[in-house]
């Protein structure tokens, strides 16, 4: 892992660390209501993969399935 890296820890994964630097090292952990990371499953692809867009009808399940959870704030272009 690279510094300033961020990564995706599913739930019920246990996670431990070792600072390999001369320095100081920083952690900040931001947990998520259960069930985001179905959200984030929805629209992540796997490690090394091609991220390639979702279709309008793919995004509009999506929303529809993450409603709950998950605020979206609606922005003008």
């Amino acid at each position: 892992m690279t510094e300033g890296a961020t990564i995706y820890i599913p739930r019920d994964t246990r996670v431990t660390s070792r600072n390999t630097r001369n320095r100081p090292m920083t952690i900040v952990l931001v947990s998520a209501k259960p069930g985001f990371e179905e959200y984030l499953r929805d629209t992540s692809v796997r490690e090394g993969e091609p991220a390639t867009p979702m279709s309008a009808e793919e995004r509009a399940r999506s929303l529809e399935k993450n409603a709950w959870h998950t605020l979206y704030e609606q922005t003008q272009r």
